[in-house]
């Protein structure tokens, strides 16, 4: 009796990792990735990083490994986004705001960086001299 319990219980484990690991794919493949530097691996974590910013919820940790990477192979609009995304977890940020503007800088978007830069201005109460 109690190994037939113990059976079920094993069971019953295996089938909610299973489950886990079907949801959470994206993410825990972001985890997985590797150095980048192969194009199907580059390709890999671009569809992991594509589908864990379509979550409505999403951690910060990943966001910013999102962000990274992205930054690491040049994929600039897949690094505002996730920059952005790290923006709505948390507004007040100054750094990651300094963030956002430095990769819409890079990306070429000078007014939107313009303006991310002078909100650090505002918040910070500094002035540009």
């Amino acid at each position: 009796m109690l190994t037939r319990f113990f059976l079920v219980a094993l069971l019953a484990l295996l089938c909610e990792g299973g489950v886990f690991a079907y949801s959470y794919r994206d993410l825990l493949g972001l985890r997985q990735t590797r150095e980048l530097t192969t194009p199907s691996e580059q390709a890999e974590f671009v569809q992991y990083a594509e589908q864990a910013l379509a979550r409505p919820k999403v951690t910060r940790a990943h966001l910013e490994l999102i962000a990274a990477r992205a930054q690491t192979l040049g994929n600039k609009t897949l690094e505002i986004r996730a920059l952005d995304a790290c923006a709505t977890l948390d507004p007040n940020d100054v750094q990651l705001t300094l963030r956002r503007a430095d990769a819409a800088r890079r990306a070429g978007d000078l007014r939107r960086a313009e303006l991310l830069y002078a909100d650090v201005l505002r918040r910070t109460g500094r002035r540009a001299q």
